[in-house]
């Protein structure tokens, strides 16, 4: 299997800082998406989830799922390794609050072996320095029997807003990073397996169907478009690639009348 290089620690503090740049994402997948019916209930649907349950939300971000599965009957405990977004996720005027919410490294669970019945660790791996340590960390801490999601992005997740960035970055003589850098895909099928031998793995295919060059840049600044070799710190960058995606992305609007994104997600359900 080919080595990944592993996430930016500092890009990921500034990614996570607070839930800006993840609520734009999150509100373009709800305002955008070719599927009307809910991604997170699909997620959860792997759990099977008894009422009473305990399920670990590990990267659990400002709370996403909390809803879902608070809906099913779920007791939960949330952990992420950004104490903004835990600091979010406490906000009161929730229809419930998690038994425990805390900063922790998926890469070792402040957790007792054994303790939770089901984890939930939706879009993080691939944030991770270590997943490999991570899925050993989720199987340490799920009971006998216990089940686990982890859900990311396909190897060919929008694919066409990443070409459309090469071309866009070039264009402002800036080397774009390749697409060869995505870190855990369906393509980690082995190495899912090598930790939980009872996986099974499923697709959900989805676009963006963006109407306006305007709604393509919104998602598009929250961090794509950082996507690029020696990154200038004062992110001078961004004004020139900025230029260049406005004449791509309204080219491809006036010939199809709307910009379609694929965007396939996995969700390797596991059991221990």
């Amino acid at each position: 299997m080919t080595a990944r290089p592993a996430a930016d620690a500092a890009w990921l503090r500034e990614q996570y800082s607070d839930s800006s740049r993840l609520t734009t994402r999150i509100e373009a997948h709800r305002r955008f998406s070719e599927r009307s019916d809910s991604f997170v209930a699909w997620v959860v649907d792997g759990l099977a989830l008894r009422t009473g349950d305990l399920v670990l939300d590990a990267g659990c971000g400002y709370g996403a799922c909390f809803d879902e599965l608070w809906r099913r009957g779920a007791r939960v405990v949330g952990i992420d390794c950004s104490a903004a977004m835990v600091g979010e996720a406490r906000r009161p005027g929730r229809p419930g609050s998690p038994l425990d919410l805390g900063v922790g490294d998926l890469q070792s669970l402040p957790i007792a072996d054994g303790a939770m019945d089901r984890v939930l660790a939706n879009y993080v791996l691939f944030h991770v320095p270590d997943a490999l340590q991570a899925l050993r960390e989720i199987r340490r801490v799920l009971q006998p029997g216990g089940r686990a999601v982890l859900t990311t992005n396909a190897s060919d997740n929008q694919a066409v807003l990443s070409e459309l960035h090469c071309w866009a970055a070039r264009a402002a003589r800036f080397t774009p990073r390749p697409r060869s850098t995505l870190r855990f895909t369906e393509l980690d099928e082995p190495l899912v397996a090598s930790v939980f031998p009872k996986s099974r793995l499923e697709t959900w295919d989805d676009a963006f169907l963006f109407p306006t060059v305007e709604d393509v840049l919104d998602y598009y600044a929250t961090g794509p478009i950082d996507s690029i070799a020696d990154r200038p710190a004062d992110n001078s960058h961004r004004a020139a690639i900025t230029t260049a995606m406005t004449d791509l992305v309204q080219r491809e609007i006036d010939r199809h009348g709307v910009l379609r994104v694929p965007k396939e997600s996995v969700r390797f359900t596991v059991q221990r």
